[in-house]
């Protein structure tokens, strides 16, 4: 009766672990595109109403899901009202912050810290759909990713806790 308790334990463990690894993949494609629609809110903000970057912050941390809404936050806390650091320093402390995101996402991410603020709103458009278009590459990949290797995370979480117990019995 130990065993088959132990066994079921280790197999548990294991699938939760396997668990765990799908339901991060989920998050960063989640993240992404969250920070998409942050991007587009931004871009319509600063387009037609020349609404003030911290104002557009504040917003987007009351109208974000998480852990965006935690992004837009600390921007806003940190930032105050943007005289005394820059916002690249404040976009890119509170981006490392971000844990659903992979390095490669926040290097794409990282170049809107760079763009907002500094041109005027057409030029600002224009650089923000690169970034865009950046951020919808690496969300691509993170959904193709997320497509492929979740199953196999399962399943291998499973075969895992099997063979410990085939091991250990």
């Amino acid at each position: 009766m130990l065993k088959l308790i132990g066994a079921i334990m280790m197999i548990g463990a294991t699938t939760a672990i396997g668990i765990s690894k799908m339901e991060s993949m989920a998050l960063r494609v989640r993240t992404l595109e969250a920070f998409l629609a942050a991007f587009d809110m931004i871009n319509a903000e600063i387009s037609f109403s020349l609404t003030p970057l911290p104002e557009v912050f504040y917003r987007l941390a009351r109208t974000m899901p998480k852990p965006v809404d935690e992004f837009f936050s600390r921007c806003v806390q940190w930032g105050g009202d943007l005289t005394e650091t820059s916002l690249y320093q404040i976009w890119n402390r509170a981006l490392r912050e971000v844990k659903s995101l992979l390095p490669e996402d926040r290097r794409v991410l990282a170049q809107a810290g760079s763009i907002l603020g500094r041109f005027d709103p057409e030029n600002q458009q224009h650089s923000m759909a690169a970034v865009v278009d950046s951020v919808r590459s690496c969300l691509e990949t993170a959904k193709e990713k997320r497509k492929n290797e979740s199953r196999v995370c399962a399943a291998l979480a499973v075969a895992s806790g099997f063979a410990l117990v085939i091991i250990f019995i």
